[in-house]
């Protein structure tokens, strides 16, 4: 089975996706014309669909194009916050004092400023919501893949012979993992990535090179004392 490559980000991974078939998402015209046009034209199709919040440009919601609708987003609120007199792009906060003595006209202004940054901050939570489904249906996808599962299937099995080739073998390294398991079988994720999962590694591979752990016990000779009370 090809291994599947690395990404660098999520959407990257959506378009792998797209392309391999894993998501099903047609391109209309209007996703064409927006994956061919400019960073400015996303961004102003981004800005009037933060404004229309009663309807949707769907082709913005397109696997391919939420990478550029996050950016157009972003801009959207760098733009903006200085007009909205808010704190960061991502939090309107509470109007500052001075904002009580400003003129009717600039008043309103900041008042509509932060109102489309309500609306770009909603639409922020939107996408995030649109990749976290996108997400989960890929996880799930690669669940029900027949490669996966017979890859998985492989690996049980190949789990399964070098256990029944070398039992002992297996039973040392149970008997050492036991103290740390959580459940039979299941150690505890804190020690996967510790260096104490190193140590115990290290020590069983030089036990197991060593071949100690089958030398049979020495028997100790028994003193002449211990014979005669034997006889």
């Amino acid at each position: 089975m090809p291994e599947t490559p690395a990404f660098r980000d999520v959407h990257e991974e959506f378009a792998y996706a797209c392309s391999n078939g894993l998501i099903t998402a047609p391109r209309s015209p209007d996703v064409e014309a927006l994956i061919a046009a400019s960073d400015l034209a996303v961004r102003n199709a981004a800005a009037k669909d933060a404004k229309d919040q009663e309807e949707r440009n769907m082709a913005l919601r397109h696997p391919l194009l939420l990478g550029r609708w996050e950016n157009a987003l972003r801009a959207l609120g760098y733009m903006v916050v200085g007009q909205a007199r808010a704190k960061t792009p991502h939090g309107l906060g509470s109007l500052p004092d001075s904002f009580y003595t400003i003129p009717q006209a600039e008043a309103l202004e900041v008042l509509n400023a932060r109102r489309f940054l309500a609306a770009v901050q909603q639409r922020r939570m939107e996408y995030k919501r649109c990749v976290r489904q996108l997400s989960q249906a890929l996880r799930e996808r690669e669940r029900e893949s027949p490669l996966i599962v017979a890859l998985a299937e492989a690996k049980e099995a190949a789990s399964q012979l070098l256990v029944d080739m070398h039992p002992a073998e297996y039973a040392l390294i149970r008997s050492a993992l036991r103290p740390y398991e959580v459940r039979d079988g299941y150690l505890p994720r804190e020690l996967v990535s510790s260096g104490q999962r190193a140590q115990i590694k290290q020590e069983v591979l030089t036990t197991l090179a060593e071949g100690s752990w089958l030398r049979p016990v020495p028997s100790q000779s028994r003193s002449p004392e211990a014979t005669r009370a034997h006889q």
